[in-house]
């Protein structure tokens, strides 16, 4: 996540990781369930241990894939905050103890309250907010799945229904009506999909 200071320069403020678990239940940081798209080797992630996951080779931009150790040894002291969304495994699975091993590695460096937890499923949000009060934030990340079947009303009740106080939406659904009845239920709304500044919604940009 980044800004553009009074200087002109890019101004970093977050840095956004996706969190999934290894086979022996490392934390790691990759997008996908499966590791087909953009590694040497197939399968879903989760059948592999940690130590096979950083043996493989990312095809995009190279690399390797870091444990959530790894990013955070990195990240602690720079004073950025972390967004970290715990993505699911195969078949949207949630990961089991996914929120504990995430906040297992954060407590140590004194990271909870510099970080944003998010998560397309909103128990795992309802364990993040039982587990720590004392995030930066929580965003429930809401999929299209929910959004286009139902109605903004449907969506405002469920996040209420858990307790989550900002929603994500994709910004191709995110019209003025939307908009307007999900700030009306008192929700905080941003958006996700956006590659390029044209692309956000004018009305989601008010303070």
């Amino acid at each position: 996540m980044q800004g553009i200071g009074r200087d002109g320069q890019v101004q970093v403020e977050q840095i956004e990781v996706d969190g999934q678990l290894s086979a022996d239940g490392v934390p790691v940081i990759f997008h996908d369930a499966k590791l087909d798209r953009v590694t040497d080797r197939i399968g879903p992630l989760a059948a592999r241990s940690a130590a096979e996951l950083k043996a493989l080779n990312i095809f995009q931009g190279g690399g390797l894939i870091m444990t959530l150790d790894e990013e955070l040894e990195i990240l602690a002291p720079s004073g950025l905050t972390l967004r970290c969304e715990d993505k699911p495994g195969v078949d949207l699975a949630p990961y089991p103890r996914i929120v504990d091993k995430v906040f297992q590695a954060l407590a140590p460096r004194r990271l909870v309250e510099r970080t944003v937890l998010t998560s397309f499923h909103l128990p795992t949000l309802r364990q993040v907010l039982d587990r720590a009060p004392a995030l930066s934030d929580v965003i429930w990340l809401v999929s299209d799945q929910i959004v286009r079947p139902t109605s903004p009303d449907h969506v405002a009740m469920l996040a209420a229904a858990v307790g989550v106080g900002a929603v994500s939406l994709h910004h191709k659904v995110l019209d003025d009506r939307v908009l307007a009845v999900l700030r009306d239920a008192g929700l905080r709304v941003v958006a996700f999909g956006v590659l390029e500044d044209e692309g956000l919604p004018r009305s989601c940009t008010r303070a």
